[in-house]
Parts: structure tokens; C-alpha cells; sequence
């Protein structure tokens, strides 16, 4: 993105990357906590204690061995199975 961007205005740039989604989706993240805790990198740093790692058995359809794309119905129909109970 470095060498694609240059020239680009930082204002620009922002906008591309996160600034219009930011604006679509009304998160106010640099608002509440300030440009430099929201990086990766931070937010990795303080949710260190976090373990992320997938866990069996919590939920969900187990995977499909298939090889065949995910359509919207299926996931419709998953969500629909996880909200009925």
C-alpha cells in the first residue's frame, strides 16, 4: 500500500482504508479510545490474556467436508438453527 499510495493525501488514504467504513457504520473507536489504542497491535497487547484458540463442542454446525462454497442460504440456515435454541 505504501509504494500504491504515495502521493496520495493521508486524509485520502484513510478514507480508503477505514474512514468510510468507519463513517457508514457509525464507530466512534478514535473518539472513545484514541487513534493509538486502536491499532492491531494494541489491541493485541491488551487483550493478551485472551486465549482465541477455536474450542469443540461450543456451538454451531460442525464443518462440512465438502469442498462447495458457503451460499447465503446456509449460513441463513445455521443462524436460524443457533437462534431456535
Amino acid at each position: 500500500m505504501a509504494r500504491s499510495g504515495a502521493g496520495i493525501p493521508e486524509d485520502e488514504v484513510h478514507l480508503v482504508t477505514h474512514g468510510n467504513a468507519m463513517r457508514a457504520f457509525e464507530l466512534r473507536s478514535f473518539d472513545l479510545l484514541g487513534r493509538e489504542r486502536c491499532t492491531v497491535e494494541a489491541q493485541r497487547a491488551q487483550a493478551a490474556n485472551v486465549d482465541v484458540r477455536p474450542v469443540s463442542g461450543k456451538g454451531g454446525t460442525p464443518p462440512s467436508r465438502s469442498n462447495e462454497p458457503v451460499t447465503m442460504g446456509d449460513a441463513f440456515n445455521q443462524l436460524a438453527a443457533a437462534l431456535q435454541g
